[in-house]
This record gives C-alpha cells, sequence and structure tokens, in this order.
C-alpha cells in the first residue's frame, strides 16, 4: 500500500523551517509517495512554491489549544488515512495528541531550533522529555542538536539521526519585479537572507556595514526576510534610521519570493547569526554561487570547511566581520572562485534527492517496525 505522508509546519512565511517543510513535502510528492502538507496557522509566500503534487491546506489553529481545529485535522488523518506525520517544530505537540488518539500513526520529529541548545526553551523542551515515548523517531537539522536531543532531552540514541537540510531556489510564479527591489549604482551590493529575528544579529551586521562604508561609499545592504514582532523590527529599522552613515543604504526588502533574482543580483551574502543548525539561507547562498561572509555558528563553519568555501567569522564583533567583508571586497575575483567551488559542494552534496531518499528509507523501515 502506497504510504501517505503528512507534513505540518506552523506557517508557510519565508523562513528557514518553513522552507525545508515545503522543500521535503516537495521531494516526496516527486518521487512517488502520496504527501499532504497542512501550515497549522497561517499560509504565507510559500504558498507559491508548493508542488500540484502536495496536497496542502491551511488549518488556521489561533492558539495551541484550539479544540475546534484540532478536530478538524483529526477528522481530515482519519478521512485521508495518512499513515505518517512528519511534524516539523512546534508541530510536535498536536502530532503527539493525533497518535494518541490514532495509536497507528507514524510520527517522525523534525527538529530545525537552533536556539535550543542556548536554553531558549526550556518548558518546551520539559515538554518534549514527557511525551518523548510517543515519538517514533526524530530528526535534527545539526550535530548540535542531536547530541542536545540526546544527552539533554534525554532521547534514544537509536531513534534520533542527523539529516542535512537542502537548498531549492526555484523561480516564483510571475517575474522578478526589478521595479520593488530599490538598486542604487553600485558593485558593492550585500545581501541578507534571513528573518528579522533577535537570533539573527541584525545589529552586528549594521554595525559592520558602518565600517565597510568607510571603504567602500557605494555599498548598498539588502535586508531580505519576514519578521516575527512589530517591536522588534520597529527596533531595527529604528536603528538603521538613526545612524545618518547608513540610512540611506540599507534597504529592507520583507519577505520576498524571488530570493533566486535578489542573489543574482547581489555581490556578496552575510549570515551574522548568534545562533543556527544548518540555516537554509547559507545553502541558498551556496548554489545561488555568491561569496559568503558568515558567523561561525551551528553547522555554518563545518559546512564552510573553515574558510575554505567562505569566511567564517570566530569573534561576532563588528571589527571581525567587517574585517571579513572588507576582504571580500577588496579581492572580488578570489571571492567569486571561491564561491563557485562551494557552489559544486553544494549540487554534490547537499542535494535534494539524498536527503529524499534517506527518507523514504527510515520511513519505510518505521512502518516495517510497525506492521512486525
Amino acid at each position: 500500500m502506497k504510504l501517505r505522508v503528512l507534513c505540518i509546519i506552523d506557517s508557510l512565511r519565508a523562513a528557514g523551517s518553513e522552507r525545508m517543510a515545503v522543500n521535503i513535502a516537495n521531494g516526496l510528492a516527486k518521487n512517488g509517495v502520496k504527501t499532504y502538507l497542512c501550515a497549522s496557522h497561517r499560509a504565507g509566500p510559500l504558498v507559491d512554491f508548493i508542488h500540484p503534487d502536495v496536497t496542502s491546506f491551511v488549518l488556521g489553529k489561533r492558539h495551541a489549544f484550539d479544540v475546534v481545529r484540532f478536530i478538524r485535522l483529526y477528522r481530515y488523518v482519519k478521512r485521508e488515512r495518512i499513515d505518517l506525520i512528519h511534524a516539523h517544530s512546534t508541530s510536535f505537540f498536536w502530532a503527539v495528541f493525533l497518535k494518541l488518539l490514532l495509536p497507528h500513526l507514524i510520527v517522525v520529529w523534525h527538529d530545525h531550533y537552533g536556539l535550543r541548545i542556548q536554553g531558549n526553551s526550556k518548558l518546551y523542551d520539559y515538554l518534549l522529555r514527557r511525551f518523548k515515548h510517543v515519538l517514533d523517531y526524530t530528526i535534527v537539522v545539526s550535530e548540535e542538536l542531536k547530541e542536545y536531543a540526546i544527552n539533554t532531552l534525554k532521547m534514544d540514541l537509536k531513534k534520533v539521526c542527523y539529516i542535512q537540510n537542502f537548498p531549492i531556489l526555484s523561480k516564483a510564479k510571475g517575474a522578478f519585479e526589478l521595479d520593488n527591489f530599490p538598486i542604487k549604482i553600485s558593485k558593492n551590493k550585500l545581501i541578507s537572507v534571513a528573518n528579522i529575528r533577535p537570533e539573527k544579529d541584525h545589529f552586528l551586521m549594521l554595525d559592520a556595514f558602518s565600517e565597510v562604508k568607510k571603504e567602500f561609499a557605494d555599498a548598498q545592504l539588502y535586508l531580505v526576510g519576514g519578521y516575527s514582532t512589530d517591536a522588534y523590527l520597529e527596533k531595527v529599522m529604528n536603528y538603521i534610521n538613526d545612524n545618518p552613515d547608513i540610512k540611506n543604504d540599507v534597504h529592507y526588502l520583507g519577505s520576498r519570493n524571488d530570493v533566486i533574482d535578489l542573489l543574482e543580483t547581489c555581490d556578496l551574502a552575510l549570515l551574522s547569526s548568534q545562533r543556527e543548525g544548518l540555516p537554509v539561507s547559507l545553502l541558498e547562498y551556496g548554489l545561488a554561487g555568491i561569496p559568503i561572509v558568515s558567523t561561525n555558528v551551528g553547522d555554518c563553519g563545518r559546512v564552510l570547511q573553515y574558510g575554505k568555501f567562505g569566511s567564517v567569522v570566530n569573534e561576532p564583533n563588528k571589527e571581525s566581520f567587517s574585517a571579513a567583508v572588507l576582504e571580500k571586497l577588496r579581492d572580488k575575483e578570489a571571492a567569486k572562485i571561491q564561491a563557485l567551488e562551494f557552489q559544486k559542494e553544494v549540487i554534490e552534496n547537499y542535494s535534494e534527492s539524498s536527503v529524499i531518499l534517506a527518507l523514504v528509507k527510515l520511513y519505510s523501515e518505521l512502518q516495517e517496525r510497525r506492521v512486525m
């Protein structure tokens, strides 16, 4: 019987875990798996990237204890005869409740939350430890998260594995709207694809950009990504507007569907995070063949081979970060050669096919165990 998989994610906003949920659902469908994708809270820009063979829907959950929406999801799972739930991030909890009511379900939890290691989710981790026995398997996106799952969450070593993220830079529906991209005449266009959230540390990037402007007066910085709270976005925008050295040269573009076009237009990609697992944006930078400067967080340093494929900043301060950016801008030919080497690395070792085949194999093994 054909396996029927339901992937669940909070929303379809253009963020890392959401992009991975869509990438996985699309990859499964292209490999013959009957695949469903549920955005439990709301839709978003990524709806335009869902493969036509994926059955997708938005549940409209208003809060964690929305009984009406939970019952609707429960009935949907029964009606569609779902075999396996692939729950991303906080969707863990409703997946667990579904399994308690429908014991035949296989539940795979996919942990993308790199900040967990800093102790930023104590209540969440407590609940994970209490309900971990309900899970059939856990997938993590970095080696650090794997160690955390085993040592802190006390999960069974045999039921945890690290599966790398993978990038897909596909064109969105509709043409690239260049008029909505405020390009000024510049040979030094920098871009950051990251949601406006505290852990992304846009202030480090902005401080470093102020230093870069002293040498490259024409430099422009484009910030691409959604935001989690109005207050934090306002804080970032006020910081930009209060700094006369950069206020006219930093452009917040919001959440975009044309990331590939934006990357192809720019000269250098930045990642200034305080904490990550393996950010999808880093792999997208690689796939686009754009030079990179990244802080050494999560698996970023390992993936960039600690400087072979891009600059890795070990000290997260404006002096170190700006020095790495300046090095790339001063020698663009060497930076581009390095970027193309990373592009080859991403294509060969972070492909959709290898990850999807690993997932299908895992699903099959879990299904066989259930039958036995």
